[in-house]
């Protein structure tokens, strides 16, 4: 299967264990239609995945090095320095600061499986946050730093679990459904009291093809059995979804519909708190997601393909000046590696 996802950057060419497929699935359900939208070629690594510290000053991002390959690099702004934290032959993907700066969560398959792993954000004291066979990934922090929300197929969907950053409890189940549910960095609103999900409007099915072309945005309260809310479903897929720092706005990644002979680009939305009034902050016809608010509230860090690379780039908070940051030659040269 080849399938780009928002989170995991271009595509999978590399089959995933059974016991692994939070990867795989991941990437099938939010990546699905765009694995057949009209790309610019790329001619080095990828870099997507951003994630803001609490202090502005620093990004985490995933950068996909090669298929299969994927490490976590910091960007300290004002001094243009790129910092490799992970290094391995795997998948390390989808970084989250957390609130208080203390961890970074991040996906990793380093275990044999598909599980959230934490560190700090010099690349030391790593440590599992979950360990379990099935595929579990994706996640948004609780405001307070003290819980992980993540998306899991232990039970054999892909459902919204928490777990506790004491531990050493099970994870608390969230959702539970026969549709697959998401949880992105970001998704936990501010005051704790809901999360964001992007849930398809069909169950999966393995043998389906470009049946995950529309998604919606939901919203959930944190304890189990809560009900979700449909919030936003425009036409296409609506997926992504990040709030502001102020709990006033949401962000997320919008796809018009597409079909066999066509591709559309992925570009940032913006909408109210609870859906409504939704318009694009960033359009175009190259692949722009995945973007994050500044914890000043005055830019914005995303993804985009716009130069042939997929890069993060910077912008104000409207979208206006917006410059690459990452992938360039000159930081390239820059990265060093992380004291282990």
């Amino acid at each position: 299967m080849q399938a780009s996802h928002p989170r995991f950057g271009r595509s999978n060419h590399h089959s995933a264990p059974a016991s692994s497929r939070a990867l795989t699935l991941t990437a099938l359900l939010l990546g699905g239609a765009l694995a057949a939208a009209p790309l610019v070629a790329s001619d080095g690594p990828d870099d997507v995945a951003v994630t803001w510290s609490p202090d502005g000053k620093r990004l985490a991002f995933m950068r996909e090095v090669a298929p299969g390959h994927s490490d976590i690099f910091t960007l300290e702004l004002e001094s243009e320095v790129v910092t490799r934290l992970t290094e391995r032959a795997g998948v390390d993907g989808a970084p989250t600061w957390s609130p208080t700066g203390e961890w970074i969560a991040f996906c990793s398959d380093r275990a044999g499986h598909q599980d959230v792993w934490i560190m700090a954000p010099d690349g030391t004291n790593l440590r599992n946050l979950t360990n379990h066979p099935a595929g579990e990934c994706d996640g948004a922090w609780s405001p307070d730093g003290r819980r992980f929300a993540f998306t899991s197929d232990r039970n054999g969907n892909l459902d919204v679990f928490i777990a506790d950053l004491a531990g050493p409890s099970e994870p608390i189940q969230i959702t539970e459904s026969a549709r697959y549910e998401l949880v992105t960095a970001g998704g936990w609103s501010p005051d704790g009291s809901e999360i964001l999900l992007s849930i398809p409007t069909r169950p999966f099915d393995p043998g389906a093809q470009g049946q995950y072309d529309h998604f919606a945005l939901y919203k959930v309260e944190p304890i189990p059995g809560a009900p979700v809310r449909k919030i936003l479903d425009l036409p296409g897929e609506d997926s992504y979804g990040l709030w502001s720092p102020d709990g006033r706005a949401i962000l997320f990644a919008h796809q018009a519909p597409i079909d066999a002979s066509s591709g559309a680009a992925y570009d940032v939305y913006e909408a109210e708190a609870d859906g409504s009034n939704p318009r694009p902050l960033l359009a175009g016809a190259h692949n722009q997601y995945g973007a994050v608010i500044s914890p000043d509230g005055r830019r914005i860090a995303y993804h985009s393909r716009q130069t042939g690379r997929g890069a993060i780039w910077l912008a104000d908070r409207d979208g206006a000046n917006a410059r690459q940051v990452t992938n360039l030659d000159e930081k390239l040269r820059a990265a060093r590696s992380a004291p282990r």
